[in-house]
């Protein structure tokens, strides 16, 4: 397969924005001036406007030419279609009449004390006397032979009366949080790019049965010890019964989340009489996987792989 160079130059400032887009702004616009394009990885080539004389033209020029609803649908794919920032037209401005009042005087103004009890709450949660990260990155931290450290999850959830466990199962290494307890147990999937730890402020208001929030292999601290590279929906369910099978449990209430929701699916369809109900959030479902983001990377694969290693490492150092 061979790769033309403009087709790799395109990619890379791609990935570039991908990583670091106020810098490869900057960057372009010293280069190109106050209207240069960029290429995103999901919404493909666009042009960015450097200067407030050309974003007001933009923004007061005829919305048949300017459509900044239909761009922002290509950049934001995940956004509802009927948003004020993917509408455009008349559409648009009967969703800005509605939207207006919010934004002007006393409704403007209400929200200020709002605001601030916000700020002041998670402002009295930093330590005192200590430096700490409040945006920490992947940079400060030296991976584990678990790969805690590289992925940001901490040693311990810290919930009373949960224990991180792990077992064996068709030579892939299973980690989980369990809490004990009776009656029916309750069985928690995470999303991507998540883990167990996405569980612990639902953990402790769950009283009563035990509790399993199972870690996909692949995510999390277990992102190493995948042996089988498939880390599909599909597989991710059949290792889930696999791992329940281990664990000798016959019939549990399924709880998923994104992914997870997916992933609970289809144990509840192939095997219903190990599944006594299913609690789906924000879940994956029909034609909804994978996402445009996904997508896109799929098919910038063959591209990446075929990066200059110094230009790879640069692109995608973290």
């Amino acid at each position: 397969m061979s790769v033309r160079r403009g087709s790799l130059t395109r990619l890379s400032r791609a990935v570039a924005f991908q990583r670091r887009p106020l810098s490869t702004l900057i960057e372009a616009q010293a280069s190109a001036g106050d209207m240069f394009p960029v290429t995103l990885l999901v919404g493909g080539r666009m042009w960015v406007l450097a200067a407030p004389e050309l974003a007001h033209q933009v923004l007061h020029g005829p919305p048949a030419l300017y459509r900044a609803g239909r761009a922002n649908r290509r950049i934001l794919p995940v956004l509802p279609s009927d948003t004020v920032l993917t509408l455009d037209g008349d559409d648009h401005r009967a969703r800005r009449r509605v939207l207006a009042p919010l934004f002007r005087g006393d409704s403007l103004a209400a929200m200020a004390p709002i605001i601030r009890d916000i700020a002041a709450a998670e402002v009295a949660r930093w330590p005192i006397g200590v430096p700490f990260a409040v945006l920490p990155t992947r940079s400060s931290r030296r991976p584990s032979r678990t790969g805690a450290d590289a992925t940001g999850i901490p040693e311990s959830c810290g919930l009373e009366g949960v224990e991180e466990r792990r077992c064996e199962v068709a030579g892939i290494s299973n980690r989980w949080l369990e809490r004990a307890g009776g009656g029916l147990p309750v069985t928690l999937v995470h999303g991507i790019p998540t883990s167990p730890e996405l569980w612990r402020h639902v953990i402790p208001r769950l009283e009563g049965p035990r509790l399993l929030a199972w870690e996909m292999p692949g995510y999390g601290r277990s992102w190493q010890v995948a042996a089988d590279p498939d880390i599909s929906v599909a597989a991710q369910a059949d290792r889930l019964l696999a791992w329940l099978d281990e664990l000798g449990i016959e019939r549990t209430l399924l709880v998923g989340h994104d992914l997870g929701g997916g992933v609970v699916q289809i144990p509840a369809t192939r095997a219903p009489e190990r599944c006594a109900g299913r609690v789906l959030t924000n879940a994956i479902a029909y034609d909804s996987w994978p996402i445009p983001e996904v997508k896109a990377m799929r098919t910038a694969a063959p591209l990446l792989t075929r990066l200059p290693r110094p230009l790879f490492r640069a692109q995608f150092r973290c």
